[in-house]
């Protein structure tokens, strides 16, 4: 026979724990990813746009 399941505060606690650090890894991957990809963005405009200056060299 199987024992009734208790969520007790121990379990509570380990949860906010849990939960607290799924969201800080989330966010601040999301954000290592969106500026990741805004340098990727800014480096392509600023190679195109300075070609000509830097083909001189």
């Amino acid at each position: 026979m199987l024992a009734k399941l208790s969520f007790n505060y121990i379990d509570t606690i380990i949860l906010i724990f849990w939960a607290v650090g799924v969201i800080e890894g989330l966010a601040k991957g999301l954000i290592k990813q969106v500026f990741g990809i805004l340098g990727v963005v800014l480096a392509c405009y600023v190679a195109y746009r300075f070609t000509d200056v830097a083909a001189d060299y």
